[in-house]
């Protein structure tokens, strides 16, 4: 069941239209709530689809790619392109919170932006030393 979650995850990540994403993501039981911007190449890639929450008018800008343990987007909140969320732990991103470009959370470690929290573009999070553990 796995392998075809993730073969209709990358089918998603092409599509450029927003509502058969929306239908994929769905089926993968991922939550997606109203006025949803979703760009195209965005992959959204969790341990367990179930615990993927994006709620109200947000959006995920072009080239996100999101692997990580579960991720929460609360309302309006905004990631712009080619973000990078990698670990094994969960993401948490606050009301109105803004991640800009080109950002790197690595998230060995819980990650929770609080609301209205920026980040500016091209900034790194490490939540690890390098051992990864």
């Amino acid at each position: 069941m796995i392998f075809l979650e993730r073969a209709v995850l990358r089918l998603a990540m092409y599509l450029p239209m927003p509502a058969p994403k929306n239908t994929l993501d769905r089926m993968c039981a991922a939550h997606r709530g109203k006025g949803v911007h979703v760009a195209p190449n965005v992959a959204i890639n969790c341990l367990d689809m179930k615990r993927v929450r994006i709620e109200d008018h947000c959006s995920l800008g072009l080239s996100v790619w999101i692997r990580c343990k579960s991720i929460e987007m609360h309302q309006n909140a905004k990631i712009a392109g080619g973000v990078f969320v990698y670990g094994e732990e969960s993401v948490s991103i606050g009301q109105n919170a803004y991640i800009g470009h080109n950002v790197l959370l690595d998230c060995w470690d819980h990650v929770a932006l609080e609301d209205s929290v920026q980040i500016a573009c091209e900034a790194m999070i490490w939540t690890h030393d390098s051992s990864h553990h």
